[in-house]
């Protein structure tokens, strides 16, 4: 026979135990079926709670040109975008002889101008391309030269000496880039 005193305290523990467990453990529910009319008002909530949110800005969203160095530069939309932009900037100030829309070539004429007293010209050669899907990369080479007289004894000879940006129109160029498309300018390089 079973001495009920020596098992009391195992059935109180098993009691107790069972209690646990019915306390802690969770019952899981079958999800209801898709047309289920329970369902379909929840979707319709989680619909309408989704469309009244802000949309926030994705992480890895870039609102910036980044420049490389003073010459390349990658914008942060596609090259049909950045192509049609720079071409309005570009055209706003410069006669164009080359435009490549296939290759992203855009070269522009001898442009003359006087800074400082001096005359110069400047001519801007830039190659757009796709740096990735949603992203575009721009090379500007700013080609300036100064004139420089020089007088012999016969002749008088013009010649044009390469020379630096002294107005950074590159800078100016992206500058305006950022602007057309609600982008942040890029940090400008010193020149130095």
């Amino acid at each position: 026979m079973i001495n009920s005193k020596k098992f009391c305290p195992l059935l109180i523990l098993s009691k107790i135990s069972l209690f646990t467990f019915v306390i802690c453990c969770k019952p899981t529910f079958i999800p209801e079926p898709e047309d289920h009319p329970l369902n379909i008002e929840t979707q319709a909530t989680q619909l309408e709670t989704k469309s009244k949110r802000v949309p926030q800005k994705n992480q890895l969203e870039v609102d910036s040109i980044i420049s490389l160095n003073p010459s390349t530069h990658i914008v942060p939309k596609n090259k049909m975008k950045t192509w049609e932009e720079v071409l309005n900037i570009i055209t706003q100030d410069y006669n164009v002889v080359v435009l490549d829309g296939q290759n992203g070539i855009i070269t522009t004429e001898w442009d003359k101008f006087y800074f400082n007293q001096n005359l110069y010209r400047n001519k801007i050669t830039l190659r757009i391309r796709p740096a990735s899907v949603h992203t575009t990369q721009i090379i500007i080479k700013n080609n300036i030269e100064q004139l420089e007289n020089t007088t012999s004894s016969n002749s008088q000879k013009i010649l044009w000496i390469p020379s630096e940006d002294v107005l950074d129109e590159t800078y100016r160029i992206i500058n305006s880039l950022a602007n057309v498309l609600k982008l942040e300018s890029p940090k400008h390089f010193s020149k130095n």
